[in-house]
């Protein structure tokens, strides 16, 4: 006992003369890189999530994602074929997540309409869900294309075990020809474009805001958005397609991916993917 009481002194005595504090700031770089922040640090949460099959554009920014700690989630729309599920294992081995976007990208509100429930179901989700069971790849959400849905599409996925689904806030500040709409104020000052992370893990029904080059996003607005989420300890979903130098269509250009999770970064904010949420 007097041999670990020595022992403990000088160890404490070590720690008082080099005048070390154990406070998360003052951590060296190399060990903050590996502290990743966590959904319900009280310092906002930012879900990214890309589209369709933008497979090269996705594969080539993970050292982006890596740089930042970050995760996104990334859904498949068409034949889970070898070059979809290449890329699926790739992108769930690097901490992201993945999900579907439907076979045939079919409108759900208006393919549920036509054929009812469960012939949409054996027809355009069940062919990729099965493979996605057979080669190992778990499946817990799922993005609507064109963000169409209704509750009994919403009612069918949660009946079929599904955690989270994927619709819109349907908040566009600006139109196609990137004129300011008259009857929309900046992203940052829409209450809808965002939700208290407190109660992230009773929404089901994750409901995103649309970025990209056909959506003409300001890149300070979106700033000021990650700021609001930040000071205001809420959530913001952002989505896009393809990830690239130059995009077109609803496509995220490299820049503004590195500004958003630079930014995120800065503030300590948690950037996860939809299987990393809490759920009640």
């Amino acid at each position: 006992m007097h041999r670990l009481a020595l022992l403990m002194a000088a160890v404490l005595a070590l720690f008082a003369s080099v005048g070390c504090r154990i406070v998360e700031n003052e951590f060296p770089a190399t060990w903050r890189r590996h502290m990743r922040p966590k959904v319900g640090d009280g310092k906002g949460t930012i879900l990214l999530s890309f589209d369709d099959r933008n497979f090269n554009g996705w594969k080539a920014a993970i050292p982006i994602f890596d740089k930042y700690r970050a995760h996104a989630t990334f859904f498949v729309c068409g034949p889970i074929n070898k070059d979809a599920m290449s890329a699926m294992k790739v992108m769930l081995a690097k901490g992201h997540s993945v999900g579907l976007h439907g076979l045939g990208h079919r409108n759900a509100d208006k393919a549920v309409a036509d054929m009812g429930a469960e012939m949409y179901w054996k027809e355009e989700i069940e062919p990729q869900l099965n493979i996605c069971r057979m080669i190992g790849v778990p499946i817990s959400s799922f993005a609507y294309p064109n963000n169409r849905r209704t509750d009994e599409t919403d009612a069918l996925f949660f009946s079929k075990g599904f955690a989270h689904l994927r619709g819109s806030t349907g908040l566009v500040p600006y139109d196609p020809k990137g004129l300011k709409q008259a009857d929309r104020r900046p992203l940052s000052e829409c209450d809808g474009a965002f939700f208290p992370a407190s109660e992230i893990a009773s929404h089901r029904l994750l409901r995103t805001n649309m970025v990209g080059a056909d959506y003409h996003t300001d890149a300070n607005d979106l700033v000021r958005c990650i700021e609001r989420a930040h000071e205001r300890d809420e959530v913001l979903a952002l989505t896009s397609h393809d990830i690239a130098e130059s995009p077109s269509g609803i496509g995220m250009s490299v820049a503004l991916l590195e500004l958003v999770l630079s930014k995120a970064d800065e503030l300590g904010m948690a950037v996860v993917g939809y299987d990393e949420l809490p759920r009640d």
